[in-house]
């Protein structure tokens, strides 16, 4: 019988962007890690230490059985998590939970953000995209815009002013994935429009503001006049 602990670090490897190669080691090889993570054989405690120090997860997280919860069971998590997050209850989220999936990494992350933790918060949103790729599709359309809404958090992060052009591709990354959901009529949509427009009068551009509305206000007509 197949484990699920090789699942849950196949999982949380893919999410922290790494390779195979990348958590081998001398008593881990590429052929071995395989192995683990397909289910077929236990890790080792050394290597458990090794692998939970590298994605850095608790041993004890590692041997969740809570994988991959059903659809139910993440929008049931996702739930409390956004009560939590709401009420501004940072502390608490941060000090329950163990970020394991798409869903925990991002409200930690940002809840590290709204309590000026910056390292902690780059850290853990950095995760996201990687994390949001492993969702299971019918999931997606679902938290595209909590995604959206890491990226362009994780953008104010590291630019170092509104004019950087770095800042408009978070901007423009938060609003591809947006519009390939098509989720043109919540708030994220409308404050990243904001913002890119913002970006252009910030560094001069006129005529690209001008156009970039121009296109908006064309395309979405629609929703305006809802």
């Amino acid at each position: 019988m197949k484990n699920n602990i090789g699942l849950k670090i196949k999982t949380s490897r893919k999410g922290a962007k790494l390779t195979q190669n990348d958590l081998s080691c001398d008593i881990l090889d590429r052929s071995t890690l395989s192995k683990i993570e397909n289910g077929y054989i236990y890790p080792s405690i050394p290597q458990l230490m090794h692998i939970s120090k590298v994605l850095n997860l608790s041993i004890s997280n590692l041997f969740c059985e809570n994988i991959t919860p059903c659809n139910a069971s993440i929008s049931s998590i996702s739930k409390k998590l956004k009560e939590l997050y709401v009420n501004k209850e940072y502390n608490k989220i941060i000090d329950t939970i163990t970020p394991y999936d798409f869903i925990t990494t991002y409200y930690l992350g940002l809840s590290y953000y709204k309590l000026s933790c910056k390292e902690e918060s780059k850290a853990l949103l950095e995760k996201c995209e990687g994390l949001f790729c492993l969702l299971h599709d019918d999931l997606k359309p679902l938290y595209a815009e909590n995604l959206a809404i890491a990226i362009t958090t994780l953008g104010r992060l590291v630019i170092n002013s509104f004019s950087d052009v770095e800042n408009y591709n978070y901007l423009i990354k938060g609003l591809n994935y947006l519009e390939a959901y098509n989720l043109k009529n919540v708030k994220t949509y409308f404050i990243i429009i904001n913002n890119i427009g913002a970006y252009y009068l910030y560094t001069y551009k006129y005529e690209e503001a001008i156009s970039f509305y121009g296109e908006f206000l064309k395309n979405n007509l629609d929703i305006l006049s809802t």
